[in-house]
């Protein structure tokens, strides 16, 4: 049961990562009707959203790696280290850059957006690594039993 809850959250989470972050973020900036001061507020409402249910993911795949008795086990906890890195040390970063594009207009210098993007693209491999390596132990587990009860008939 809870490998099939790590196994829908890190697919779930992976999913949710590919469409907010990586194909509909810059789509705004495609809009002609969009100034690009409007479009970074609608971006940064946009993250504070996706942060939100994205920690979400990250508690349920935590808890359900302590009910796994799992949480030792890196490769499981690699997504949740990256969404770490990414809220704590890169976003707070960016927002500073965004507070000071609004008070001078003057868009950021660096290279800040290349590496939360390069940090997004590494979460998804690993949900979906993480995501089908659960899979694959549910599927061994499953013929496993089914042998036991084979075995026992």
């Amino acid at each position: 049961m809870t490998s099939n809850l790590s196994r829908m959250t890190c697919l779930l989470w992976a999913g949710l990562v590919l469409g907010g972050s990586i194909v509909v973020a810059p789509a705004k900036f495609s809009v002609a009707d969009v100034d690009f001061q409007d479009a970074v507020r609608i971006g940064r409402a946009q993250f504070e959203w996706l942060g939100i249910v994205e920690l979400a993911f990250c508690l349920t795949l935590l808890f359900s790696a302590l009910l796994q008795g799992r949480a030792r086990n890196p490769m499981l906890l690699a997504p949740a280290i990256v969404f770490a890195c990414q809220h704590l040390f890169v976003a707070p970063a960016l927002h500073l850059g965004t507070e000071r594009f609004f008070e001078t207009g003057q868009r950021a210098e660096g290279h800040l957006h290349l590496i939360y993007v390069a940090m997004d693209i590494a979460k998804i491999a690993l949900l979906i690594w993480v995501g089908m390596a659960a899979t694959k132990a549910t599927r061994s587990r499953q013929r496993a039993t089914a042998g036991k009860v084979k075995s026992r008939a």
